[in-house]
């Protein structure tokens, strides 16, 4: 049968359509193509919507392409980086002054955002890095969408990952809103009846006048600090974001692979004789591509988690030192504040060393996965393939930077570091 060409503009690019000579009933329109052709390219794009859209609000990703606003987007996202790091080289420059200022109330917030803002030059300088691996699980989840058994696998791990996700994202964003709405409450009930200004820790305090007054610098600097946090609080859940789902797209890789390893074994006919000989090729390019992705990738997530628990300790122990202080002091809300802070920083602790646990009993499953097949019932061809995976299988899949491994142990090491720090502050009182 003869076909023609039909060359069609959508989506910023130019493709081409080839139609079977058929019926002209039967033929597609172009406006019908082209929504063809939508569809499958949000089909494709569905796994990775949702990270790209918090990168985007987080300010982490500059290319709006298809927006009516994109220019305006992509320097909205520019100059939202640019201010938070003027604020939090401003502090770091007044922490340089002196090591105490770490004790007072605004001291605290020097580990905070020298994590939030060391962690935010990680990523924005790892662009390629990030975006290249987005490109490669968009095109390999692609692929495995093809096949009901393996979209059904990549459906329920992202259901899985998106309900465990929320949790830190809702944590985080409830506690800024109370941080932020009820000391001002409680301070505009306090102006009401002419008494003091009260005011919680913010990372400009040290602008404030001494003693506190209601006046216009005053008023300024709360708003900033205020305009800081609208910027750092979605640029950290943009990071957390980032880092569990990177640690998602690996969980279903190796899913889907454990799973192929099991469909070997789908003809063995239960005797103890040799097996019609496996197809080993798909598979063991599967799992080679599985440990080139986290060599090669994981590098940034095990340096954004060092620098983590690097400050995690430092900010953990100066927040429950602070807890302290304002009980002694008679400051409940602020107390309060704290103590909630401290178990947000535990939990937030506990899962991104988690998820380094999490990618180690991958590597586990696969070799299990291996070990569990028929494999000693097929010819010495394929068994010699299989025990060059094992090999390879021993290389344990894991997130670290250098020596510095990511997982519970390192978690229970920042916990131990932050209790030591407390008590030498307590010590030197």
């Amino acid at each position: 049968m003869g076909s023609s060409r039909r060359r069609f503009r959508g989506a910023g690019r130019t493709f081409q359509l080839r139609i079977n000579s058929v019926p002209e009933s039967q033929h597609c329109s172009n406006w019908g193509a082209y929504c063809t052709y939508q569809s499958m390219e949000t089909k494709e794009d569905e796994y990775m919507k949702p990270l790209v859209q918090l990168l985007k609000s987080g300010g982490f990703w500059f290319d709006f392409s298809g927006h009516k606003h994109a220019m305006a987007l992509k320097w909205c996202n520019i100059a939202r980086n640019v201010i938070a790091f003027s604020v939090w080289a401003y502090q770091m420059a007044y922490f340089m002054g002196g090591v105490s200022y770490l004790l007072t109330e605004a001291g605290v917030f020097v580990p905070i955002c020298f994590d939030e803002g060391a962690v935010a030059v990680i990523v924005l300088c790892n662009q390629s890095t990030i975006r290249e691996t987005i490109r490669i699980y968009r095109k390999r989840f692609e692929v495995f969408g093809s096949t009901p058994w393996a979209k059904n696998i990549i459906d329920s791990e992202m259901n899985k990952f998106n309900r465990i996700f929320q949790l830190p994202k809702l944590m985080l964003s409830v506690f800024f809103l109370f941080y932020s709405v009820v000391p001002l409450v409680y301070d505009a009930v306090l102006a009401y009846s002419g008494k003091s200004p009260y005011v919680v820790p913010l990372p400009l305090n040290f602008l404030l006048e001494t003693p506190t007054q209601r006046t216009p610098a005053f008023y300024m600097t709360i708003y900033l600090s205020y305009l800081y946090f609208m910027i750092i609080v979605p640029r950290f859940i943009a990071f957390e974001a980032l880092m569990m789902y990177i640690v998602a797209f690996v969980v279903i890789d190796v899913k889907i692979l454990v799973q192929k390893m099991k469909n070997l074994s789908e003809k063995d006919d239960g005797s103890l004789f040799l097996q019609e000989e496996w197809n080993l090729k798909d598979v063991i390019d599967h799992h080679s591509t599985v440990v080139r992705v986290v060599e090669e990738h994981f590098w940034l997530v095990g340096l954004a988690m060092m620098v983590q628990n690097l400050t995690f300790s430092i900010s953990s122990c100066l927040v429950i030192y602070l807890t302290k202080t304002s009980f002694n002091n008679g400051d409940i809300v602020l107390a309060l504040f704290c103590g909630n802070f401290v178990v947000l920083l535990m939990i937030l602790n506990l899962m991104f060393n988690g998820a380094g646990v999490l990618i180690e009993n991958q590597g586990e499953m696969v070799l299990t996965a291996i070990y569990d097949t028929e494999w000693y019932k097929q010819p010495p061809k394929v068994r010699k393939e299989i025990n060059a995976m094992l090999r390879q299988g021993l290389h344990v899949l894991k997130i670290s930077y250098w020596s510095n491994t990511v997982n519970f142990e390192t978690a229970m090491v920042v916990l131990n570091r932050a209790y030591s720090f407390f008590t030498l502050i307590n010590t030197g009182e």
